[in-house]
């Protein structure tokens, strides 16, 4: 049996940690270790954590460090573990019993396969409600690296070989909101592949507070992220392409969002984009023309939605 290290990131996790720790021990592969990252919280996360390890001092470790963010976290325990395979856990979700195994045994049968995902419900705590990950997120027909640039469309909890580690390295912890999906994006440059299990096997938990839905920092992130691969990466032409693409359409979305609140930092933003809309916009912002602006703006946003519901 192949052991696998189960790694969570844990702040201030306290009324999620030990439905999440449960959903492991509940695993119907049994040969695991889970290391608790506690992230410096200031309630009772390394607590719970700590009575876990009591319990199953065997296969359950606590450790705490000074608050450092979640790819600092993920990191020590990527550093710490012993097992074959390393998973991906957030201390808000949930594995269903059988996804350690089938994980597992996909590994042993398909030796030329370097990491895999799975398939998960989007969970909204408060109604129960579920939704397929991959039906209200598109799956592209190759998991590659020009479709991950794209969009990231790895569902975040994947289970890797720990020599990937070794070639990749750690998590960015200057790319907080994009940690991961940076990770990602290395795991395929550096060629190694990718298979998807199309059975959901998590709850992927779904709430208003989560740091998905900071869409500004995400933004800013996810520039910083691709200005990195620009300088590290040698890209193809096809994706220089898809990252020129995917910055003006940031920057547009940057831009729209400043223009009420800061006139001169959505006109910065603005030439970065370069298209009709982004000179437009210019020339009224730069003349104080913001009423106008708004009315343009509105105008162009019924018409986009036209077009969505037409197509």
């Amino acid at each position: 049996m192949s052991k696998v290290t189960i790694v969570i990131p844990a702040y201030n996790a306290e009324k999620t940690l030990a439905e999440t720790i449960n959903s492991v021990l509940n695993q119907s592969h049994e040969d695991w270790e889970l290391l608790v990252i506690d992230d410096g919280s200031s309630d009772k996360t390394f607590e719970i954590a700590c009575k876990y390890q009591k319990k199953h001092p065997e296969k359950i470790f606590a450790i705490h460090q000074k608050n450092q963010g979640p790819s600092s976290a993920r990191n020590n325990g990527l550093k710490k573990a012993k097992g074959d395979f390393i998973a991906f856990l957030d201390s808000d979700d949930i594995y269903l019993e059988n996804r350690l195994k089938r994980v597992v045994e996909l590994f042993q049968t398909n030796p030329n396969i370097d990491w895999i995902t799975t398939d998960a419900f989007l969970w909204y705590p408060e109604s129960d409600k579920k939704i397929r990950y991959y039906k209200k997120y598109h799956l592209p027909k190759k998991p590659t690296l020009d479709e991950n640039l794209k969009r990231n469309f790895v569902f975040g909890l994947p289970i890797i070989k720990k020599e990937i580690v070794s070639k990749v390295g750690f998590q960015d912890p200057e790319l907080t909101g994009v940690e991961d999906y940076d990770y990602w994006n290395r795991i395929f440059y550096n060629g190694f592949k990718l298979k998807i299990i199309k059975t959901p096997l998590c709850l992927y938990r779904q709430t208003t507070n989560s740091l998905s839905k900071q869409n500004k920092k995400l933004e800013l992130a996810t520039l910083k992220m691709f200005d990195k691969y620009k300088k590290e990466f040698k890209l193809t032409k096809e994706q220089k392409e898809i990252i020129s693409f995917r910055e003006k359409k940031i920057y547009l979305s940057l831009a729209d969002n400043s223009a009420i609140s800061d006139t001169n930092l959505a006109i910065n933003y603005y030439k970065n984009v370069g298209n009709t809309w982004s000179k437009i916009s210019i020339w009224m912002l730069g003349h104080k023309m913001k009423v106008l602006w708004m009315i343009m703006f509105r105008i162009k946003k019924i018409l986009g939605n036209i077009i969505r519901i037409s197509h």
